[in-house]
């Protein structure tokens, strides 16, 4: 091994995107508290933290990748096929994340009545954090659609689930890793009741792994994309 890389082995490869995750939650919190000390509104700071928080998330993907062996890196973002058709591939399977979770939404309202105000409520809520300059705007959708889909499966599937399969079979990995990607994505709806959410989120991660093991990193990032997209969209029209 060369001097300074990290070893390809389970347990780094399981607890270096926490630690990502962590760093990036940390710098956000910073920069939260920047942009409040410097006399910005909730309308002002949201977008900033939203776009710091990602590009963290992101660079942490990076540097966590490039400290692995080469053939590491080749496998955690290659592209099985060619790169037009694995992102073809993955705008469809991102059709499919929204479809699927979509009906376990629906399915939950149904079962859990409840939930469906707290999904309106917090719908409402993620439409005022996106409520104000333009400026904010273009960054929280730069933020969700590039940064977010680039640095996660990166970081989820091009690290965390190739880990988790040296010492698991394909669908615990991929179940595990869609756990992991559902509770980092709670954060904006830990005031509600959302088991629906949940499932939904740990299905999409769930989706996003068979993509990522069919076609490849780009692939799983174009699914990614394609649901934050549709995300963002709505968020614009409201």
């Amino acid at each position: 091994m060369s001097p300074g890389r990290a070893p390809d082995g389970f347990w780094p490869a399981v607890l270096s995107p926490l630690a990502a995750v962590a760093a990036s939650l940390a710098v956000g919190i910073v920069a939260a508290g920047i942009a409040i000390g410097l006399g910005a509104g909730d309308d002002q700071a949201g977008p900033v933290v939203i776009a710091v928080g990602s590009a963290s998330l992101a660079l942490s993907a990076l540097l966590i990748v490039r400290r692995r062996p080469p053939h590491v890196r080749r496998l955690a973002w290659g592209t099985k096929g060619r790169l037009a058709a694995a992102i073809g591939v993955g705008v469809v399977a991102g059709i499919g994340c929204l479809v699927a979770a979509t009906a376990v939404l629906v399915v939950g309202a149904a079962l859990d009545p409840g939930t469906e105000d707290a999904l309106e409520r917090a719908q409402n809520d993620l439409e005022d954090a996106s409520s104000g300059a333009t400026w904010g705007l273009a960054l929280i959708v730069l933020s969700v659609v590039v940064l977010a889909p680039l640095g996660e499966e990166l970081l989820f599937r091009g690290i965390l689930l190739r880990g988790l399969v040296r010492r698991l079979a394909f669908w615990p990995a991929a179940l595990v890793s869609g756990v992991a990607f559902a509770l980092v994505h709670l954060d904006q709806y830990v005031p509600y009741p959302l088991w629906p959410r949940t499932v939904g989120l740990v299905l999409i991660g769930v989706i996003l792994a068979m993509v990522y093991r069919a076609r490849g990193y780009w692939a799983a990032v174009a699914a990614h994309a394609t649901v934050n997209g549709v995300a963002a969209v709505s968020l614009l029209v409201a």
